[in-house]
Parts: structure tokens; C-alpha cells; sequence
């Protein structure tokens, strides 16, 4: 992502096992902020990548870590914590 787009936009990472209970983000988000969906693994995006035209249900997010639950972040932070409410 660059900090110079004039879009939303949609980073989707390879599937981990969180283990613990904080997660952290490096972040330069001086100009606009950030919101964290953590979604189910087994989401099928293999017809290739996923774009906002999508549609914000291709990815099942898990409860309580969807679209309308994150707290925004912004600024710039070598490690901030994600949250939701």
C-alpha cells in the first residue's frame, strides 16, 4: 500500500495461527488510519486476487474482528496495538 493512494485499499496476508492475546502493527498512517478484519483461513481467493469490488462478504470475518468492530488507527508507529470494540 502506498501512502500516496486516493483509494481504500486491501492488504490480505497468508494465513497464521495468532497465538496470545495482543496484536501488534507497524503503521505510517499520519494521513488516514487503518481498521484490522481478521477473517476465517479457509477463504477461498483462489480465482486470483480480491478487490474492494468484491463486495465486503467474500471474506467471512471471524466474530467479534469484523468490518464495523475495529478501532481506527493512525499515525506512525513502530508497534501499536490493534483493537476492537
Amino acid at each position: 500500500m502506498s501512502r500516496d493512494a486516493e483509494e481504500t485499499g486491501r492488504v490480505l496476508t497468508k494465513s497464521f495461527m495468532f497465538q496470545g492475546e495482543d496484536l501488534y502493527v507497524n503503521i505510517d498512517a499520519k494521513w488516514c488510519d487503518i481498521r484490522v478484519k481478521i477473517v476465517e483461513a479457509e477463504a477461498d481467493i483462489s480465482d486470483g486476487p480480491v478487490g474492494l469490488s468484491d463486495g465486503p462478504d467474500i471474506l467471512r470475518p471471524l466474530p467479534g474482528y469484523g468490518r464495523n468492530e475495529p478501532v481506527p488507527v493512525s499515525g506512525d508507529h513502530v508497534r501499536v496495538k490493534l483493537q476492537w470494540g
